[in-house]
Parts: C-alpha cells; structure tokens; sequence
C-alpha cells in the first residue's frame, strides 16, 4: 500500500504574549501517522515562550494538548524526534520534529512570543497508509 501525505503550511504574523493559533487546523480525519515539520521563528530578537501541536478526537471534540510546555523536553509519548527543545525556540532559528498524531481527526498549532509579538511559519508532512 502506497504511503499517502498531508501538507502542512501555516503561518500567523503576530503571535503575541499568550498561545495563539498558528494557521488553521489541519483535517486528517483519523488517517494522520507521523507529522514531521519545521517550525521557524521569523524574528530577529525574540525567542518562542512556548509551542503546542494539539489535536482534536472528532469533529465535536474539544481540542487538548498532544506535546506542550516542558513535554518538548523529552522524546517520549507522542514526541518521537527532536533537535532542539521547539518550545523555547530561539530569535531567527528553526527546528524540526516528529509527533504520532496518528489517532487525530485535527490537528492544529499554537506559538507565544516571550514578549512583544512575533511571526511563525510551519511546514512540513503528515504521513499515512
């Protein structure tokens, strides 16, 4: 069977001081597998204060956290690869990772800024049967 993928791309120009939502979610309807995508941080002086892949059981389901916070830290659980700790991610840097969101009817992304307001992209994959 041929391995199937969903693009990834979102952005949000102004992420401030409080998680907020960066693009719109993602539909995999339960067909999600692993994701893997690079998020970027497009300013020059302020680093992420935090990052969360969230994700949604069904379309009247109300969204919970997959990966968050401190859960960036250690590759376990849903986090299956990391280069850096994404949460903290530095000023005019980007990192990639891989997360099982294989079970997810939606996924979505949420940034903040550690102060002042900043511009992220992600782009990647989600991969599945």
């Amino acid at each position: 069977m041929a391995v199937k993928t969903i693009n990834i791309s979102c952005s949000n120009s102004a992420v401030g001081n409080a998680l907020e939502d960066v693009g719109n979610p993602i539909d995999t309807k339960c067909r999600g597998g692993e994701m893997i995508f690079q998020v970027r941080n497009n300013d020059n002086s302020i680093a992420l204060a935090d990052f969360s892949v969230m994700v949604k059981a069904n379309a009247d389901a109300d969204w919970v956290n997959l990966v968050t916070g401190a859960a960036w830290g250690t590759i376990a659980g849903a986090l299956k690869h990391k280069a850096v700790d994404i949460h903290t991610l530095a000023a005019d840097s980007s990192a990639v990772v891989v997360v099982d969101a294989s079970l997810a009817y939606q996924v979505k992304f949420q940034a903040k800024a550690a102060s002042g307001s900043i511009s992220v992209d992600i782009i990647g994959t989600c991969s599945y049967n």
